[in-house]
């Protein structure tokens, strides 16, 4: 499931081009409006498989069509759209009830009024499915430096990038069914032209996070391409990365 967020502009009002981290906060300000303790259940655990920890919800980059950009500086102008994603029920339900409790809110020192909140159609789900990212996808290696284990962002152009997706994409949804789907197959790939994309760098908190913004297909189990769908492809989901929304052709 998931939720359209029509934000207005109270004037022009300012906010970091790097916002990722308050809407991470904002989520759970929204959250707790409606259960505080569903709201801090999820920030401090998630859900849990093995040593890995999941919030399984996801969120897309804010969309204007009045922005000027000042360095390190949005300024947004009239209205702002923005995505909510997640197969966790009491999520949305939560965070809708949240939401219609606020008449504004604040994204770092921006303030908004809330124009609009409303819950998406389902998609009907089929086994060759075609997306555009509205936020970057990233996923996480381990390298040996200097004899040291490193974590870092793992390169489009490399196959453990695909190959990551794949596997993060089955651990959620066992977490969602409790069991291994039937066909475990799944197929990711993009458009040639960006196979050596350079990727998006975005601040959160004090750490930059590769990220690549790129359309993609996903061919396999529907009910696999829908937890990718409602959760969020690849890693980071809770701190804006890997929202996508499915093109029609």
């Amino acid at each position: 499931m998931r939720i359209k967020v029509v934000l207005q502009s109270l004037q022009n009002q300012t906010i970091e081009i790097n916002y990722n981290y308050y809407l991470t906060s904002l989520i759970y300000n929204i959250l707790s409006e409606s259960d505080v303790d569903f709201s801090a259940q999820l920030h401090s655990k998630g859900y849990s498989l093995g040593n890995k920890n999941f919030k399984l919800f996801c969120f897309s980059r804010l969309f204007s069509s009045n922005y000027t950009v000042d360095r390190d500086k949005l300024i947004l102008r009239d209205k702002v759209v923005w995505y909510v994603s997640s197969p966790i029920k009491d999520f949305i339900l939560h965070f809708a009830d949240g939401l219609l409790k606020k008449q504004t809110v604040k994204i770092g020192e921006g303030e908004f009024y809330i124009a609009s909140v409303s819950i998406l159609k389902e998609l009907v789900f089929t086994n060759e499915m075609h997306f555009r990212s509205l936020s970057p996808i990233t996923t996480n290696t381990v390298e040996i430096v200097n004899g040291e284990r490193r974590t870092v962002s793992c390169p489009i152009s490399s196959p453990k990038f695909y190959e990551n997706i794949k596997n993060n994409l089955i651990r959620k949804y066992f977490l969602l069914h409790g069991t291994l789907p039937e066909n475990m197959s799944v197929e990711i790939t993009i458009d040639g032209k960006y196979a050596n994309d350079k990727g998006k760098l975005i601040k959160y908190k004090d750490t930059y996070i590769k990220g690549y913004q790129v359309p993609l297909t996903i061919k396999g189990d529907p009910k696999l391409i829908e937890v990718a769908y409602e959760c969020g492809v690849g890693e980071k989901n809770s701190a804006g990365f890997g929202f996508i929304e499915a093109e029609r052709r």
